[in-house]
């Protein structure tokens, strides 16, 4: 059951993934969409306290690794919505469900969960399938130049396994899944909202409240906020329940869609060898789960 959750999931966030694309034009707005996020999320918590299931974790160890959390979903959230909006929403799609690349190795590390030879076999297809979306170029300025949006897609790609380390490791240190969901709503809206306090007074040294007005007004803005919202609501569900490197490969399934999705909406041109690509991680994923 958990399995099937998780593909219907990751579907509906490649299509929250194109909105974010529409809403998204510089690295303030990554930010303000974060912030946004976490001040809707009070909702939800504000509705778990008229339930009488409000309960904050009561060990600290919880709050570091949110706060590990945060900090690098800042980072990658920025450099994931700049390769995006540099790049075909296919490729970036894919890419950022190569992600498990990376998890199954930090899950063995710091949560020691095993795995086999099929599954090494199977990180290294989907890292040749990957290889096969950049732009070949005979010197290194134009391989960054060609490949700029991919690129920083790889960046947030090394930092984004370590997110989940983060929200397992998390997840460990809750007694109930509420008490969890508590912790991270609350926390979200806390570290995200300090972050957007520090950028605003810093750097952005502009009033953002008419912005973030237009942004969460916009039809894209009402269906990615309300659509995030729940989709993280049901990701938090499945990362409290289930082994992170398995939750992650399953995310893959969304590569499919993020190919019809791009064609649909943005006329994206895909290619033979980004078609290849493409099997290869899918092949990945089924040598990964059998």
């Amino acid at each position: 059951m958990f399995a099937i959750i998780r593909l219907a999931n990751s579907v509906f966030q490649t299509y929250l993934q194109s909105l974010m694309k529409d809403l998204g034009k510089g690295v303030f707005e990554s930010i303000l969409i974060i912030a946004l996020l976490s001040w809707v999320d009070l909702l939800v918590a504000l509705g778990l306290w008229a339930s009488g299931m409000f309960q904050m974790p009561s060990d600290l160890w919880f709050y570091v690794f949110w706060f590990l959390l945060t900090l690098s979903t800042e980072i990658t959230f920025t450099a994931f919505l700049l390769g995006i909006l540099s790049s075909t929403l296919m490729a970036a799609n894919s890419f950022e469900n190569a992600g498990f690349i990376m998890t199954p190795l930090f899950a063995v590390i710091f949560l020691h969960e095993s795995y086999g030879w099929l599954q090494a076999a199977a990180i290294a297809v989907a890292f040749i399938g990957a290889l096969l979306f950049f732009e070949r170029d005979s010197t290194m300025k134009g391989f960054i130049s060609a490949n700029k949006g991919l690129l920083l897609i790889v960046f947030s790609l090394v930092l984004a396994p370590l997110e989940y380390i983060f929200y397992k490791s998390a997840t460990l240190h809750t007694a109930s899944y509420h008490q969890f969901l508590t912790g991270r709503l609350v926390m979200d809206a806390a570290f995200y909202t300090l972050f957007f306090v520090c950028v605003v007074i810093f750097w952005y040294r502009k009033n953002p409240f008419p912005l973030m007005k237009a942004k969460a007004l916009s039809k894209p803005g009402i269906l990615f906020l309300a659509g995030t919202t729940i989709a993280e609501l049901v990701e938090s569900w499945l990362v409290f329940k289930m082994p992170i490197g398995l939750f992650m490969m399953l995310g893959v399934i969304s590569i499919p869609v993020g190919y019809f999705i791009g064609w649909a909406r943005y006329g994206d041109t895909i290619k033979k060898k980004e078609i290849i690509g493409g099997i290869l991680v899918a092949v990945a994923v089924a040598m990964f789960i059998v």
